[in-house]
């Protein structure tokens, strides 16, 4: 009897030391990458990682690629639990100037995470005129070498001389909101400079003071004809004068 309850001990403890101590996965959280860590590597807590990279394709490959390297440190048991070795160097840590660092996300990369953002709001019609007009022009602007989010007046000069002010004022205008997106979602940490900027531009119908009225003649015209008017009107019986 006391060997069957030492073998039961023995063998508890041997599945506590073999058992499996989790990995390591990648989430995201607001629109960024983060790191989350098996709990049983911390008696049970909940630990986690940010990687301040925005959550978008070319961002995941590097990141998948980190969480690999963290779960090979967990297999082959040099996990670092103060989990220094796996947050992210800073821009000086790392070597580089701050200034010659490129912005994260691109002209195009911002607009694609508003247009996701709003994919099951908008309808098709929309869908398409905002693909197939703004985000063209994006493409355009980019295959003219503006390509960061920051060259705003570049990008104002590309569009009012490559396309009408109207135009340009739509683009300015997506494009502001999809930078005000990315500030919400902390994708973005600078001020917004295309805030305002369409709202110095106009429409077509914007630039004219008065309305095109119709001139005195063309009233007394339309008036006579109505007053004059035979026949069936909209096929509910005579109206005007009859045959």
């Amino acid at each position: 009897m006391y060997l069957i309850h030492f073998l039961e001990n023995f063998m508890d403890k041997d599945k506590a030391i073999f058992a499996p101590r989790g990995i390591a996965r990648l989430e995201s959280f607001r629109g960024r990458l983060r790191i989350r860590f098996p709990k049983n590597l911390f008696d049970g807590q909940a630990r986690t990682v940010a990687l301040n990279l925005p959550d978008l394709p070319k961002y995941r490959a590097i990141a998948e690629a980190k969480v690999e390297a963290i779960n090979s440190d967990i297999a082959l048991d040099r996990f670092d639990f103060t989990l220094g070795r796996y947050r992210p160097q800073s821009r000086q840590q790392a070597g580089l100037e701050t200034k010659d660092v490129p912005p994260d996300l691109s002209l195009l990369e911002l607009w694609d995470n508003y247009y996701e953002y709003g994919l099951l709001r908008w309808k098709e019609s929309t869908k398409m005129y905002l693909q197939t007009s703004v985000r063209r022009w994006l493409e355009k602007a980019e295959a003219s070498q503006i390509r960061c989010i920051e060259k705003a007046l570049e990008l104002r000069k590309f569009l009012l001389t490559s396309t009408s002010e109207s135009m340009a004022k739509r683009v300015l205008t997506y494009v502001n909101a999809a930078y005000k997106l990315g500030l919400k979602q902390k994708l973005l940490d600078k001020e917004n400079p295309y805030d305002g900027m369409a709202n110095e531009l106009k429409h077509n119908y914007q630039k004219s003071a008065m309305p095109l009225a119709f001139t005195p003649v063309e009233k007394l015209t339309i008036l006579d004809n109505f007053a004059n008017h035979k026949g069936n009107w909209n096929g509910r019986g005579l109206t005007g004068k009859g045959y």
